[in-house]
Formats: C-alpha cells, sequence, structure tokens
C-alpha cells in the first residue's frame, strides 16, 4: 500500500453505527485481519458486557485492503489510557504512512424522526480538509462547545503528529441511540464509498432498513400515542422526557421482538 487511507469506528456508538459499518464494509471488500492491541490496560474487567447470556470481550483489530488502498481499526472505546491508546494507533498510522484518517460515528438527536432525512457533520484537523469536503455535498459544519469523543481526541493526537484528520457525524434519532440504526449506516457507507473511490453493494442493508422501518410503521399504526409522538417529532416538535423515554421503551421493545 501506497499512503493508505485509515477508516476508525468504535464501539459503543449511537445506533452501533461505527462498528456496523465497519464490519458491513470489511465483509463488502474483503478486508484481512492484520494485528490488533493487547487490552491488558486498557479495558479493565468492568468493560466486559454480557448480551444474551453470551460474554463479550473488548476488540481493537486492524484491517487492511491493498486493492482499496485502505487500512481499517475498529475498536471498543478504552476505558483507561485513552491517551497511550490512540498513540499506538497513530504509531501503526506513522508506520504505513498513513495520508489520512477518517472516523465515523453516530450523533445522537433529540429533534428527529427515523422518517427524515439526516444530517452528516464534519470535523477536521486542517483547513484544507474542510475545502476538500465541499465537494462531495454531503456534510455540515458541526459547531459544538464541551467534553470530547475518542474521534475528537483523535483528531487533536492527529494534528500534533501531522497526519490530516476528520471525523464524519451522522444524526442517530434518540429512540435507535441504543439500536442499530441501518438507514444511518447505509448513509455513511455512501459517503464512504464516495471518498475513497469503494464498490460495495448496499442492497443488504436497504432490505434492513425496509424491515425496521415497516415493524414501526405497523407500532405506529398499533399505538395511537407511539403514532403521535413520532408525528410530532416530524413536524420539528420536541417531547417531554417522559415522553421521550415511553418512544424509546415502546420502539425497542418491537425491534428486539425476534430476538425472543
Amino acid at each position: 500500500m501506497y499512503h493508505p487511507s485509515m477508516l476508525v469506528g468504535w464501539s459503543p456508538d449511537a445506533g452501533e453505527l461505527g462498528i456496523k459499518a465497519i464490519n458491513f464494509l470489511n465483509r463488502q471488500i474483503g478486508a484481512e485481519d492484520f494485528g490488533d492491541f493487547e487490552p491488558l490496560g486498557f479495558f479493565p474487567l468492568g468493560g466486559v458486557i454480557i448480551e444474551e447470556d453470551v460474554i463479550r470481550f473488548p476488540i481493537s483489530r486492524f484491517f487492511s485492503s491493498e486493492s482499496d488502498n485502505l487500512i481499517i481499526f475498529a475498536s471498543s472505546q478504552p476505558t483507561s489510557k485513552q491517551y497511550e491508546f490512540l498513540n499506538l494507533v497513530l504509531d501503526v498510522a506513522k508506520e504505513f504512512q498513513v495520508k489520512r484518517i477518517c472516523t465515523i460515528g453516530g450523533l445522537i438527536s433529540k429533534t428527529i424522526a427515523h422518517t427524515e432525512k439526516r444530517k452528516v457533520y464534519s470535523v477536521v484537523n486542517h483547513p484544507g480538509l474542510k475545502m476538500e469536503l465541499t465537494k462531495y455535498d454531503m456534510v455540515t459544519d458541526l459547531n459544538y462547545h464541551g467534553s470530547t469523543s475518542m474521534s475528537g481526541f483523535l483528531l487533536w493526537l492527529a494534528k500534533k503528529r501531522e497526519i490530516e484528520a476528520l471525523s464524519l457525524w451522522i444524526e442517530v434519532p434518540f429512540y435507535l441511540s441504543s439500536e442499530e440504526d441501518p438507514r444511518a449506516t447505509k448513509i455513511i457507507l455512501k459517503h464512504l464509498s464516495n471518498m475513497f473511490d469503494l464498490q460495495i453493494d448496499l442492497s443488504e442493508l436497504e432490505q434492513e432498513v425496509r424491515t425496521q422501518e415497516e415493524k414501526i410503521a405497523q407500532l405506529r399504526e398499533a399505538n395511537p400515542q407511539i403514532n403521535e409522538y413520532i408525528g410530532r417529532l416530524e413536524r420539528g416538535k420536541e417531547l417531554t422526557e417522559e415522553e421521550e423515554a415511553t418512544l424509546t421503551r415502546e420502539i425497542s421493545g418491537v425491534l428486539r421482538e425476534d430476538w425472543h
């Protein structure tokens, strides 16, 4: 590979976007696993997750696709020594002479419904990247003040080590933040396909979108209260905390029915 790009996705993430998008992309382009980090020191016992009686250990794994000139990093978010961890990621980037890092993630929104057009926001660590993104006609500047994410720290450290880096964030409705959001995943993958000239088939995700939206549509038809809540979001109106909790609970219930 010659000055490859590096794509980074984290877990957990709103709508499970980061890891789901990367896993899907890896399958599509045939990316190969070439290394990982030892979890010791970065992921204490409290970081282990048990879902449906299955224990899930943290991952920090690198993949590569020589034909696409792309390195991909999929990782759980470290709970300790984040500065050291991110510098290890950048050590790999330096070793392979990565020209650019792109992170992806979901951004929880309390003001949109799943049926609406999603905005994609960008954050860059170099002014030239901002100009370059305009040619894709796809992103909006993200204006934010407050604590940052792993991606934000990675952009900062990458700048210190003279590596161009950007983050792409896509809106995820709050009631899908703890579920998978295949529509958001599909949108971000379309953008990545344009940016890195990737040949990927999104028909599988399109079917997931249809299936999820059919389930929610059936819930709306059967439950006038839920239909009202989503309708208000579609009209640009916010819900109360109690209404948000009710909507999230009902949506999660109908989407997880197939699990049991």
